[in-house]
């Protein structure tokens, strides 16, 4: 049924229509890039002088000839990013930008997440990118530090993303992707053009038996976009989405020695208690941008519902049963005043979030669901307003920021056998920002940055109490930063080639880092603690050349990332490093389109060694990674037709996939899949 429903997607009719208004593309020969979205940045103006490192990479120019599993392919090349856990689809994918992020158990936390100008991520910071097809994908832009002046709660680092929605005539496009471990994929795309409406419909199936044992998923995701263009100066952009995962096995951490015996077992734990998850989510948006000459109105809306069940491999509150409502409102205002050598604009703007989790837990009976052991409704609520100010003279930019967020968070016990645990706290907060950039001959730019950071425990980490009560952990508190931030970079755009050079330091002093860990009594399970300070510094850069068939890039970043002041257990750990993030990593991209419609493309990732415990007693080898894949792409009158292979992992390393930080038992390995083959077929009419 599921392969009929996505056939019919496949098949519908294009009608061509007149399109009245000019849609924008982005420019394809800019790979990696500075000029983003106007609400990336949420300062409209050009050009774009940002303060603060931005990259962004156009997706849709690699993903024909990527395996498309893992936004992963899509954040490699970016400096300061460091991604892991790509094949255990229970736990979702893992991102650190600058250490915000390597807490997470599972799926994206202390970064913002925004799809197409609405917020991706829960007001109380937790994210996933399990509803959102890589095909679908146009472009994704890093902003690589904190950032809560712009977006508030859990701004550590901010990833847009950039659906394709844009297109000069109909058409309708078919895909499929296969590889080893049971690896299949089946898209289906089609856009159209009805007067000055431009719609595009995705629909997408993903099956995997993974290459552990017990490490299988399904997936399959609907994505419709309409972007109507009431005339040049005012567009409405309305999205809807839903996902349904009924399966996704999670294979659980191993120790060392049942890794050397076999990296692809399982942990038996995990076996016997079925540990795993399913998910359905559904999600409706909109925005609309309107301009007024010198001002302009942005305003977004959007509403999303989210049910999760979950196997967790012990007993005592082992099957998690959550029904997630979430959404949000906001609008901001910009007013644009100029002269002959000057120009300033001003955006004053507000945000408003809510959150509700109904959270139960169950008995795990072996893979069954058992008696009710927690039932509690969890909320948080989000009112913020903020100031952001632009003015440029001459070579000279100021970028300033104030933003103030008001936090509800309350927890009601529906669970009355160990007493009432209900409770309300308020994590309030106020972030500045300032920034400078200087621009030198149109071709250099040195910029500096102060900006600050809040990133609240979610309601998740604040309902895991190690004493296993209902109610919130009162001891867990929110985590703040300080960051200074100086770089500069090179640019050089000629008719037939583009070279772009960016280097950035960084300094960043956190207080109250958020650290996960596990107990003897729930192995399995994650808790989590405050750890005192934190120093972050490192060095970023990224150099892209490109040419009209060949752009290649090169990225290496430099983390330095130590506690400065955490004592557990009476042990002082000042000075360690903080586990789950490399101190080196360096990645390398390249693509050739041959005249005659060959397409070759290499990527290498080279990581190094990391900790895997606050100790740092638990050192993890690094590695290195390359993926090699080929294309053909034949265009006859009205349709064209692409057969692409690849390589992944040519080296055929044996490394880990994911790292648990602070796991029980020494269970902190997941190992990644051994030298595989993937393919795909793509047609386009």
């Amino acid at each position: 049924m599921k392969q009929w429903l996505l056939l019919f997607w496949l098949c519908l009719p294009v009608w061509a229509f007149a399109q009245t208004d000019t849609i924008e593309v982005i420019p394809l020969e800019r790979v990696v890039i500075q000029e983003i979205p106007n609400h990336i940045s949420r300062v409209n103006h050009e050009p774009l002088n940002l303060p603060y490192m931005v990259a962004s990479i156009l997706q849709k120019e690699f993903s024909d000839l990527q395996a498309q599993q893992s936004l992963q392919e899509a954040l490699n090349i970016i400096p300061g990013v460091f991604s892991q856990n790509t094949t255990n689809a229970a736990q979702d994918l893992r991102i650190s930008i600058r250490g915000f992020g390597s807490r997470s158990p599972f799926g994206i936390r202390g970064i913002k997440l925004i799809v197409d100008g609405i917020p991706e991520t829960t007001p109380d910071g937790q994210g996933q990118v399990d509803n959102l097809n890589l095909g679908l994908i146009q472009n994704v832009v890093v902003t690589t530090g904190p950032a809560s002046s712009l977006y508030g709660n859990a701004s550590g680092g901010v990833i847009n993303i950039n659906t394709q929605k844009t297109f000069s005539k109909p058409y309708v496009e078919f895909a499929s992707n296969f590889g080893e471990y049971g690896f299949q994929q089946y898209q289906g795309q089609t856009g159209f053009l009805i007067d000055s409406t431009a719609i595009t419909i995705h629909g997408n199936y993903f099956l995997n038996d993974g290459y552990r044992n017990h490490s299988g998923s399904e997936n399959q995701q609907f994505n419709i976009n309409g972007l109507h263009a009431f005339s040049p100066s005012s567009k409405l952009n309305v999205l809807f989405n839903y996902s349904n995962s009924p399966e996704a096995n999670d294979p659980g951490g191993i120790n060392l020695e049942d890794w050397t015996a076999n990296p692809a077992s399982a942990r038996q734990q995990n076996i016997d208690f079925n540990a795993g998850e399913a998910i359905q989510q559904w999600k409706a948006g909109v925005t609309h941008v309107k301009e007024f000459g010198l001002i302009g109105l942005r305003s977004y809306g959007f509403f999303a519902q989210r049910h999760f069940e979950g196997f967790l491999p012990f007993t005592t509150g082992g099957v998690v049963d959550l029904e997630r409502n979430y959404g949000g409102l906001g609008s901001s205002l910009n007013w644009t005043t100029t002269s002959e050598n000057w120009f300033n604009q001003l955006q004053v703007g507000f945000d408003a979030a809510i959150q509700s989790d109904d959270r139960s837990r169950f008995q795990n009976e072996t893979g069954s669901v058992g008696a009710l052991t927690f039932q509690q409704e969890e909320s948080f609520n989000n009112f913020a307003l903020y100031a952001l100010n632009y003015w440029s003279k001459r070579n000279w930019a100021i970028t300033a920021g104030i933003r103030s967020d008001w936090n509800r968070l309350e927890a009601e016990d529906q669970f009355f056998d160990n007493g009432d645990s209900s409770g309300r706290v308020d994590f309030n907060s106020f972030n500045p920002s300032i920034g400078l950039v200087y621009t030198a001959n149109n071709a250099i730019r040195l910029r500096s940055n102060f900006s600050t950071n809040f990133e609240t425990p979610t309601l998740s980490e604040l309902s895991t109490n190690p004493d296993n009560n209902n109610g919130f952990n009162s001891m867990l508190k929110p985590q703040t930063a300080r960051s200074i931030e100086f770089g500069g970079d090179f640019e050089k755009n000629m008719s037939n080639h583009y070279l772009n050079f960016n280097l950035t330091a960084y300094h960043i002093q956190t207080e109250n880092d958020i650290v996960p860990f596990e107990i003897d009594q729930f192995p399995g399970r994650t808790f989590f603690r405050n750890s005192g300070q934190s120093k972050r510094q490192g060095i970023e850069s990224l150099l892209t050349w490109a040419t009209s068939n060949f752009v290649t890039a090169f990225s290496y970043t430099f983390s330095d990332l130590t506690y400065s002041d955490y004592v557990l257990d009476d042990e002082d750990l000042s000075g360690n490093r903080l586990p789950g993030h490399p101190q080196h990593q360096g990645s390398w991209l390249a693509r050739y389109n041959a005249p005659k419609g060959w397409q070759v493309q290499a990527e290498a990732l080279a990581v190094g060694e990391r900790y895997a415990d606050d100790q740092n007693q638990v050192l993890v080898n690094g590695h290195e990674i390359v993926n090699l894949s080929l294309g053909y792409e034949k265009a006859f009158a009205n349709w064209s037709i692409k057969p692409s292979l690849g390589v992944r992992n040519v080296l055929n390393q044996s490394y880990f996939d994911n790292v648990r930080i602070n796991a029980f038992g020494g269970r902190y390995f997941e190992a990644a899949p051994e030298r595989n083959l993937f393919g795909g077929l793509r047609f386009k009419f």
